[in-house]
């Protein structure tokens, strides 16, 4: 063997640390964000401008929650995927084949149809899209949380973040200027009983939602299309991914707004995430 040395390409440290820290923050996560144990800063996330013309279409101010109506279960179908997707009977009026297999099932005398009827109802969601100030580089996700199903009682996620928006003691969650205030919640507890969610503006008060006003622009322009969330499938979709046949439905851009993709991981549960204990209530 000869003493002199081969030829190769050298490797920098340095610069491949920094590399490497990226790739272990970005490389498995979901479009969803998750609550960790303890306190989670986020930062709201306004809609773009070119979301004007979409909200005056559906009648609506501009606003950063999106309210829906969600299925998410196991499909009796396929036990190895979830069926994940917007309600249209409950968001438009339109026909839905998981409402419908529900209703059949519920009709039954077999306690676990009716079990599995129960778990097929759509439950009243929204969505927000948010920066978590601990992984910044991960850049804009979506926070998922609890609606109220009937009426306002101060008890679902939706409420309590409102809820630090409006009367006298309000603060602006969703500006991107540096009147803003970012949102802190505390998670505690576990299990589906035991797991616990509390809500605060930051008391270290406000600032920017970035220094840098290239970067601002970048989260709000590139941040997930929330509109496609709100937006139910086809009926013939719907009822190909309910009943497996053929290939399941393209998802849209954001990934997730319709189950059995790969990225259905979530907050209150999916393929690569935890149970429903983590749903914030």
């Amino acid at each position: 063997m000869s003493d002199k040395m081969a030829q190769f390409l050298d490797f920098d440290f340095d610069s491949e640390e920094e590399v490497y820290q990226s790739q272990k923050e970005t490389s498995t996560e979901s479009v969803y964000w998750k609550a960790q144990d303890g306190t989670n800063l986020l930062r709201i996330v306004p809609p773009p401008v070119a979301w004007s013309e979409w909200f005056a279409e559906q009648g609506k101010k501009p606003d950063p929650f999106f309210v829906l109506w969600k299925h998410f279960f196991t499909n009796p179908n396929d036990p190895d995927s979830y069926y994940i997707a917007p309600c249209p009977a409950r968001m438009n009026g339109g026909k839905c084949p998981a409402c419908e297999e529900a209703k059949r099932l519920g009709a039954s005398r077999d306690s676990r149809d009716q079990a599995m009827s129960d778990e097929m109802r759509p439950s009243h969601r929204f969505v927000v899209n948010v920066v978590d100030r601990s992984n910044e580089r991960g850049g804009v996700k979506i926070y998922e949380g609890s609606y109220p199903f009937r009426k306002f009682q101060g008890k679902s996620a939706y409420e309590k973040i409102r809820g630090l928006m409006s009367g006298v003691t309000r603060v602006n969650l969703v500006t991107p200027g540096d009147k803003g205030f970012d949102l802190v919640i505390t998670k505690s507890g576990a299990g589906r009983e035991g797991t616990s969610y509390d809500f605060g503006a930051d008391p270290r008060g406000a600032r920017p939602l970035h220094d840098d006003p290239a970067k601002v622009s970048e989260w709000i322009n590139t941040q997930p299309d929330l509109r496609e969330y709100v937006t139910p499938p086809s009926y013939e979709d719907l009822a190909a991914l309910l009943h497996g046949a053929g290939e399941r439905p393209p998802s849209p851009s954001n990934a997730g707004a319709i189950g059995g993709g790969q990225d259905v991981a979530n907050p209150y549960g999916g393929a690569d995430s935890d149970d429903e204990d983590d749903l914030a209530f």
